[in-house]
């Protein structure tokens, strides 16, 4: 109907029951593969099949960070993750409330936290700078270094502080 009379094709990899085929149909016109076109699929079809593995590794990837990213945003608590430069990479919505009403932590230009005092701010940032440090000396250890701590920042609303943890 289509004009297709010969097909080769390879099962490339099933996934949670959904499977991916490849397929290259010829029409009559065209005749039968040869031998030097089977041999290309064959040395191709390891590659395609790697290719398939990794895009629904990363697929599923994807879908648990954007649950584990749903999950921070739905426990209220205000987190901020810094990327290596010490720059905000993810707040969840409590952090950017706290961070958009300026009342305790800030983010400056440059994209780092610090606090509304000074006194405050400077103490955060010797924090982060340990956790950095420390984190860049253990590189990939099995036991995760003790860095970090714990402060209360002063609020210009007049509200209670707010507790402040830096963790690696």
């Amino acid at each position: 109907r289509n004009g297709f009379r010969y097909y080769i094709g390879a099962a490339l990899a099933e996934v949670d029951g959904i499977a991916t085929y490849l397929g290259l149909q010829r029409s009559a016109r065209q005749g039968h593969v040869d031998e030097h076109e089977i041999a290309t699929f064959a040395r191709l079809l390891p590659h395609l099949k790697q290719a398939v593995a990794l895009g629904t590794t990363l697929q599923s990837l994807r879908t648990h960070a954007g649950a584990f990213v749903d999950a921070l945003h739905a426990s209220g608590t205000a987190m901020i993750l810094l990327d290596r430069h010490r720059r905000v990479a993810f707040m969840t919505e409590a952090a950017e409330r706290i961070v958009a009403r300026g009342d305790g932590l800030l983010v400056d230009r440059e994209g780092r936290v610090r606090a509304g005092r000074s006194e405050d701010s400077a103490q955060l940032r010797q924090l982060i700078a340990d956790v950095v440090h420390t984190n860049a000396e253990n590189g990939a250890a099995l036991e995760p270094p003790v860095a970090g701590g714990e402060l209360f920042v002063s609020r210009s609303s007049g509200k209670e502080p707010l507790f402040v943890r830096v963790t690696p």
